[in-house]
């Protein structure tokens, strides 16, 4: 062909074609010579046009990967496989490899929940510990109510494996709200039995009382906790009807905890009472030595409470519903990444439909009916590709 070419006597355009056709020749043969890959691109040389659409160089291979259920992560082993050829490939040729897809995204979804919730558990933990000191001021009497809101959270994980079985990816939060409303019985139940025990000096009589002055209120809040978690429950969004029930059972199980492991631990690890005096004694003397903060900047609180619910009456029409799932991912992970960047290539984009029909005849007859199709069709909160498959539905 290229003697042909050359045969023809060419102009001055296609001498510059020819031109750029040797010099891509030339290097792929001093490449092989020099035992070096070649990455000359001919595409990208040749024809502008195409290359200007998107990057030449760039190869689609999609996967089909064999899901392993019996362990913890089904498609760790071929995402493992492609990674160690990814390494080799970027070694040896310079390849860059990179995967998207619902696979990679939900099993680095899967890696992310798991490093955030651990991360959320610890810090509620950390923080519940540093405010129960400072507001107790009694390093036993957080200890016991630490040890009795890990007991509570250890039930619960006990009971969402039996009554569900598994935790997704909003249920995951369940750890965090059981700290957060779950050392609200202890705080109660701890404060009434320090105050008892100071007045009265006997750890069995103030244990009794403490139990007898807020079993009540604590159980009723249980009840009213439990009930709000559970109106979840009708609802056909699993993740949500699944954290109903598990936060909704925990509830109950905080109040047992509170109700049987915080006593029986308070009476193997009693509190001091003079010390108790005393640090009652300083916060009674601080109190009545000066008028509380929010006392004194009462009208500036009250203005600012003003100031920021008017401002956030006026914010808030500008709220929008998301309904990108995407968006409630990761966006540095490389799936969410690799897949935002096709997303902004038109050549490349992943939200198209691809139809296969028996023969021409049935395509075309097809193509005939789906011509017509425009945004005026499009429902509410519907895309271009939900009305395609909407017209085909009503079509069969």
């Amino acid at each position: 062909m290229l003697t042909s070419a050359l045969e023809k006597n060419p102009n001055a355009d296609e001498q510059v074609l020819l031109a750029k056709v040797f010099h891509l020749l030339s290097e792929a043969i001093e490449s092989q010579v020099e035992g070096k890959p070649n990455s000359s691109s001919w595409k990208e040389a040749m024809f502008d046009d195409v290359t200007k659409k998107g990057d030449p160089k760039r190869r689609f291979l999609l996967v089909k990967p064999h899901l392993d259920y019996s362990t913890l992560e089904g498609a760790g082993g071929p995402i493992g496989f492609i990674r160690q050829q990814s390494e080799i490939l970027g070694e040896s040729l310079g390849v860059r490899v990179r995967m998207t897809g619902s696979i990679p995204i939900e099993t680095e979804e899967r890696e992310t929940l798991s490093q955030g919730a651990s991360l959320a558990a610890t810090l509620s933990i950390s923080l519940v510990c540093i405010i129960l000191l400072l507001g107790l001021q009694t390093v036993r009497l957080v200890g016991v109510m630490l040890a009795t809101l890990i007991i509570g959270l250890i039930w619960t994980g006990a009971f969402a494996v039996f009554a569900v079985g598994s935790l997704n990816f909003i249920s995951a939060a369940v750890p965090v709200l059981f700290i957060g409303l779950g050392v609200d019985f202890g705080i109660q139940f701890g404060m009434r039995y320090r105050e008892d025990f100071d007045r009265l000096g006997v750890h069995d009589v103030a244990l009794c009382q403490a139990v007898g002055g807020v079993g009540g209120a604590l159980t009723l809040s249980a009840i009213a906790a439990a009930l709000s978690f559970f109106s979840f429950l009708p609802t056909a969004y699993r993740g949500f009807a699944e954290l109903g029930l598990i936060a909704g059972g925990g509830m109950f199980l905080a109040l047992l905890a509170n109700m049987t492991f915080f006593p029986a631990l308070l009476t193997v690890l009693p509190i001091s009472k003079n010390q108790q005096k005393r640090v009652l004694d300083s916060s009674v003397g601080e109190s009545a030595g000066q008028m509380p903060v929010v006392l004194r900047w009462r009208r500036l609180i009250l203005l600012l409470t003003v100031f920021l619910t008017l401002a956030a009456m006026f914010v808030m029409p500008m709220l929008r519903f998301d309904f990108n799932p995407l968006h409630l991912r990761d966006p540095s992970t490389e799936g969410v990444a690799t897949f935002q960047e096709l997303l902004e290539d038109p050549g490349t984009s992943p939200y198209v439909i691809q139809i296969v029909t028996p023969n021409l005849t049935d395509a075309n007859e097809l193509a005939g009916d789906l011509k017509p199709v425009s945004y005026t069709h499009l429902q509410a909160h519907e895309t271009e590709a939900d009305l395609v498959c909407r017209l085909l539905l009503e079509k069969k």
